[in-house]
């Protein structure tokens, strides 16, 4: 498998995962760094550095956060500045911590006041997880459609080499007679002139045979002038001396 055929399966392997959910956001995004590296494609790459280590104050990675939401208050430069896999482990944390989320046995004025502290928990758990789930989601959309691209890209530029190699293969059957015919002519004048001179034959041989090797030779015809030039082919032709 050559290193285009590699870069399809991988791409296609990749829209896989994301569509069915296979493999968790932080391999996701190795597994499109490395497809990234193999196609240099720039753009998925740039966003990738990001989504792998982090985020920092720049103008690259402030397009970046603007496209997936990472903004908090853009004014006082507050943001969500990690990486896809650290927001991934943030919400994992916040879903466990919610599950976990229970009444006490208390009676009284107790009770009230853990309904309300379990309450603002269980409110501020779920606010987090839909923020960072809408970061996630935006983040994977875009290796999603990163990766489309380029698998698309991909399958055309395969489907152009078959149809290139199977003209190929259709162009050498229609040579194939004529060149095998020329070859049984020039073997019939070398068995006929090798019956008569020896030393002639292997000269007509050696001349036939660097007449093969060159590349088909054009004469130029007569032309009025103003004219286009009219090119035709020149027959081979074996001659002695």
């Amino acid at each position: 498998m050559d290193e285009s055929e590699y870069a399809r399966t991988l791409a296609d392997e990749l829209l896989g995962d994301i569509e069915l959910s296979r493999i968790p956001a932080d391999q996701l995004a190795l597994k499109a760094s490395r497809l990234a590296r193999l196609v240099n494609h720039d753009e998925l790459l740039a966003l990738l550095v990001f989504e792998l280590n982090g985020y920092t104050r720049s103008r690259e990675a402030e397009k970046y956060m603007d496209w997936t939401g990472r903004w908090i208050d853009k004014e006082k430069g507050t943001a969500w500045w990690a990486g896809l896999g650290s927001i991934e482990g943030v919400i994992d944390a916040q879903e466990k911590r919610l599950e976990g989320l229970s009444m006490p046995s208390l009676s009284g004025d107790g009770i009230v006041l853990a309904a309300a502290g379990i309450q603002k928990a269980a409110a501020g758990a779920a606010n987090t997880i839909s923020r960072l789930g809408a970061i996630r989601g935006k983040v994977i959309a875009l290796i999603h459609r990163h990766v489309t691209d380029i698998y698309h890209q991909l399958e055309f530029s395969s489907k152009q080499e078959s149809i290139f190699e199977h003209a190929k293969l259709r162009v050498d059957a229609l040579l194939a007679p004529v060149v095998g015919e020329t070859l049984t002519q020039i073997e019939a004048i070398y068995r006929r002139l090798s019956r008569r001179n020896p030393r002639q034959s292997a000269t007509l041989s050696q001349r036939a045979g660097a007449s093969l090797t060159r590349s088909p030779i054009e004469c130029s015809h007569p032309r009025r002038p103003g004219s286009l030039k009219v090119v035709k082919p020149c027959h081979l032709v074996a001659r002695t001396t």
